[in-house]
């Protein structure tokens, strides 16, 4: 059974129906919206076109000098941080300190030949971190 959707009441009129108070207004809008159907093609090619960003802006000159500190610091930093791990565990200090004086199994685990080795590997990473940023910088020079 097909549902009906007209009314008995002859005065009534469906929104869909033509003459309904939305059919003139679907009518004229119903493909306005399309850009696919309204799109009027300028260019001659068809296709993708290529949509390049514009240029950044070359850094300042405040800007430049704010990356150098930066590096300075960073690989004094790395540098100095290895250093201190790769040099620590093989000296008294390592073993015979108030933090592990109390702890005697800390103690035995710190002063295990692997532990060291581990933490001076650790530092020697450090070591060639701080050397590879200060070689890869690669600065923009201002305008």
């Amino acid at each position: 059974m097909a549902l009906d959707r007209t009314s008995d009441d002859p005065n009534t009129t469906d929104s869909n129906t033509p003459g309904g108070p939305d059919h003139d207004r679907r009518k004229n809008s119903d493909f306005q919206g399309s850009p696919i159907l309204n799109s009027q093609s300028t260019s001659s090619s068809t296709g993708p076109q290529l949509v390049s960003a514009p240029p950044p802006n070359p850094p300042t000159p405040t800007a430049v000098w704010i990356d150098r500190i930066g590096l300075v610091i960073r690989v004094v930093f790395y540098i100095e941080l290895g250093m201190l791990l790769a040099v620590l565990p093989w000296t008294k200090l390592w073993t015979e300190n108030g933090l592990v004086m109390g702890m005697p199994q800390l103690r035995a685990i710190m002063q295990m030949n692997f532990v060291r080795g581990l933490v001076t590997g650790v530092g020697l990473v450090d070591i060639w971190i701080g050397v590879w940023e200060a070689v890869r910088y690669r600065e923009v020079r201002p305008t």
